[in-house]
């Protein structure tokens, strides 16, 4: 309220602030699914921009005729909080792989 923060630091804040960004979409056969996992890692020093790094995504998949099917993928990308997940034993070493 009244403050006129530059751009660049609100967007410091949000990158600072959010750690995960679950994105949802509508299909056409009109069901909605999980699209994507991402974790921000920062702010882009060059553009400003908010950097994602996507930990799972979804493919589709042929389906039966009308309905949008498929599966979720590790993206390879190995979260920054991982071994804090292992310390608080929210996942055992190894089992993430």
């Amino acid at each position: 309220g009244g403050l006129d923060l530059p751009t660049r630091a609100i967007r410091e804040q949000i990158a600072n602030s959010i750690h995960l960004v679950v994105q949802q979409a509508r299909f056409v056969d009109g069901s909605r699914k999980i699209t994507s996992i991402a974790e921000v890692i920062g702010l882009d020093q060059d553009s400003g921009q908010v950097e994602l790094a996507n930990i799972f995504e979804f493919h589709r998949s042929p389906g039966e005729r009308g309905k949008v099917h498929g599966d979720f993928r590790a993206t390879g990308y190995m979260p920054t909080y991982l071994n804090e997940f292992i310390t608080m034993g929210l996942c055992a070493d190894g089992e993430y792989l």
